[in-house]
């Protein structure tokens, strides 16, 4: 009984160590991986501009631009604009028909 239980002991060992692994592998890739965050209204538009700063990454937006140019104000155009340009990023907007 003991052998039996040392045997199942060690296969669930082995059973832990491979899927940490493979956990390991599916997070080192997703960093390869764009991320995906939805915004919306005038607060969205903020906390988007506020968290590209924050992230320090380029972007690309997809946006209805007419319904994107209605939320943003040009205090926080402007504002965005500075704070992007001290920074060094750029940001890609993309607005479908």
């Amino acid at each position: 009984m003991l052998d039996a239980r040392k045997l199942a002991l060690t296969q669930l060992e082995s059973q832990v160590t491979h899927t940490a692994q493979l956990l390991r592998d599916i997070q080192a890739q997703s960093q390869n991986f764009p991320k995906t965050r939805y915004y919306k209204g005038q607060e969205g538009i903020r906390l988007m501009m506020s968290e590209i700063i924050k992230d320090g990454q380029n972007v690309s937006i997809i946006s209805d631009g007419q319904h994107f140019y209605e939320l943003i104000d040009n205090e926080l155009l402007e504002k965005s604009l500075k704070m992007r340009k001290e920074n060094n990023l750029t940001i890609s907007m993309i607005f479908p028909r």
